[in-house]
């Protein structure tokens, strides 16, 4: 394995990739990266394409693909990594995205509908990283938050908010009009859904 020459992550080297997929790797190419992540496209002497991603804490990535069961999923493989990070292997999807698709509005919303119907059909025991779905739940949260920016006031690092700041956003956290929200039925939806992101098989 080797270290990313900007972020604190570490990479399979070509070698080790091409034990997990049976070929030797003749491109890769880096699509995305920032301190949390970086995704490359493999392309092995076969010919076959896949998209490798290392991950560093915190993720629930690996355990949402192992756990989750919905047709628009792509089959993940979780391989061994080190350092606490998570490395995935998934077969590219040779697709068009939906932002280069000329697409009248009404189409593009219908799509649009559609897909987030499908999202919140998502079934299996999906894992959270923090379950705010009861208002138990949703207490334990804020008042952790809450505690850790009075820590930050107190010791100086945070100049702009003081504590009548973290009182008002406690006094939000119990607005009648937010806990009956918390009551209503939950759901999945997806935070990152740009037409970018959407490939149209």
């Amino acid at each position: 394995m080797h270290r990313h020459p900007s972020f604190n992550l570490l990479l399979h080297d070509d070698e080790e990739l091409a034990e997990y997929l049976g070929s030797p790797v003749s491109q890769r190419i880096t699509i995305h990266e920032w301190p949390l992540s970086c995704v490359q496209r493999m392309v092995t002497e076969q010919g076959d394409r896949y998209i490798y991603k290392v991950q560093a804490p915190p993720t629930l990535e690996a355990q949402f693909y192992a756990r989750a069961q919905s047709p628009l999923l792509v089959p993940v493989r979780v391989i061994e990594a080190k350092d606490n990070m998570t490395a995935m292997l998934m077969e590219e999807i040779q697709a068009p995205r939906l932002k280069d698709i000329p697409l009248k509005d009404s189409e593009a919303t219908t799509i649009a509908n559609d897909l987030i119907d499908m999202i919140s059909q998502i079934h299996g025991d999906l894992p959270v990283m923090f379950d705010i779905s009861t208002e138990e739940g949703w207490a334990v949260y804020i008042e952790g938050a809450l505690h850790d920016i009075s820590e930050c006031i107190h010791e100086g690092s945070f100049k702009e908010v003081d504590i009548g700041k973290v009182n008002k956003l406690r006094e939000w956290s119990q607005a009648p009009a937010l806990l009956t929200e918390l009551r209503s039925p939950s759901g999945y939806v997806h935070a990152d859904l740009k037409a970018e992101n959407v490939l149209v098989t």
